[in-house]
């Protein structure tokens, strides 16, 4: 994708300390989303990135209604609640304009939850509304990710070993679910430490016998499955030969270098596109509280499932890369979608329904899974 940016802003204000970033990658049909993340180094790069993987989401989709964007402000780890407050009133105030046109609509994120976007809602002059917990969603269609690209090579999702790169949120739904799926999870990351589980770790008792380790060496464990859920660009270059996974399955955006990307693939990894092993963010979100969660979980372990290993053998079929696939389907949806014409009937009503409030029900639960698995079925063709 070589187009530029619809919009790169960064924002200095002087009087709170802030400095952040704001990049909308696509604007459709007036609109952009993609969340804020809130680190010490956050730089105008990694926004970049990021925006552009949400643009690679909703083509994928083929979701002609918005566009991929992402915002990044520098708040330390630990920040005291009335300095962060300070910082996220003032991003704000800065962009209220865009806020309120919704040509922006902020999202969590990394270290980002529910209260820091009220903040920043707030200090534009809006009220929030409700913003579902993408982190479960998201970290079921990494595990959904996980089971298909062992089928694809022929494994038993509940006896393969785990390393996780980051035990944020998401990560700590996945750890929760693969433990209880019988995965056995030898080591995993935060930003303070790394740790190695000789016996596999317990979500439930953390410090169980383990010893410490740095963090590249988390990322070169011998395990079956490797899931970058920290930063981009984590595995580059310099460590790519050294990966011992046999499947990359990543829970963070833009974890490899397109030239690691390439060292992992002459090595016979399976490497599982981000922006479609993650896309449970954008999918389960339109979901929640539509759709009980015992049908959002069969919908990932399922159809899910089924549409990520359709990718894994399409792409081999094809000679291409997983992630030369995904891109070019979403290349094409993009190069397809009209956002200035009106959608058809029935994309309108279920987008309606998707933005209405309401309380599940059998019904609706039923419609909303045939209408989710159909479309899941239809993103790859053969």
């Amino acid at each position: 994708m070589t187009r530029k940016p619809h919009l790169v802003r960064e924002i200095n204000d002087a009087e709170s300390g802030l400095t952040a970033y704001l990049v909308i990658d696509t604007l459709t049909a007036g609109r952009s989303c993609g969340g804020v993340r809130m680190l010490p180094d956050v730089t105008l790069d990694e926004v970049k990135a990021l925006a552009r993987a949400m643009t690679l989401k909703y083509g994928f989709l083929c979701d002609n209604t918005i566009g991929g964007a992402k915002a990044g402000v520098k708040i330390p780890h630990d920040c005291p609640a009335e300095k962060k407050q300070k910082l996220l009133t003032a991003f704000g105030r800065a962009i209220a304009p865009i806020l309120k046109s919704k040509t922006y609509i902020p999202w969590t994120d990394m270290n980002a939850g529910p209260e820091d976007i009220a903040t920043i809602l707030h200090a534009a002059g809006l009220k929030p509304g409700r913003l579902p917990d993408s982190s479960r969603p998201t970290a079921l269609s990494v595990l959904a990710s996980i089971q298909a690209a062992c089928r694809f090579i022929g494994r038993d999702p509940s006896k393969i070993t785990v390393a996780i790169e980051g035990l944020g949120n998401v990560g700590a739904h996945l750890a929760r679910e693969l433990s209880s799926s019988g995965a056995k999870i030898l080591g995993y990351s935060t930003h303070r430490e790394a740790r190695y589980y000789p016996d596999g770790f317990d979500p439930e008792d953390p410090d169980r016998r383990h010893e410490s380790i740095d963090h590249q060496s988390l990322l070169q464990l011998e395990v079956d499955v490797l899931v970058p859920a920290a930063r981009p660009w984590t595995i580059d270059e310099r460590n790519a030969d050294k990966i011992r996974a046999g499947i990359i399955a990543p829970a963070a955006n833009n974890p490899i270098t397109p030239k690691a990307e390439e060292v992992l693939i002459s090595k016979g990894i399976i490497s599982v596109p981000d922006f479609i092993a993650n896309l449970g963010g954008i999918y389960g979100s339109r979901l929640d509280g539509r759709m009980s969660e015992k049908r959002i979980r069969r919908l990932f372990m399922g159809p899910y499932s089924k549409m990520v290993l359709k990718l894994l053998r399409s792409a081999e079929e094809s000679g291409q890369s997983p992630r030369q696939l995904a891109e070019k389907i979403a290349e094409e949806n993009l190069s397809r979608m009209r956002p200035e014409k009106t959608s058809p009937l029935l994309l309108r009503a279920a987008l309606s329904l998707l933005n209405l409030p309401m309380v599940p029900n059998p019904l609706v639960d039923r419609l909303l899974f045939n209408w989710a698995e159909k479309d899941l079925f239809g993103k790859v063709s053969r």
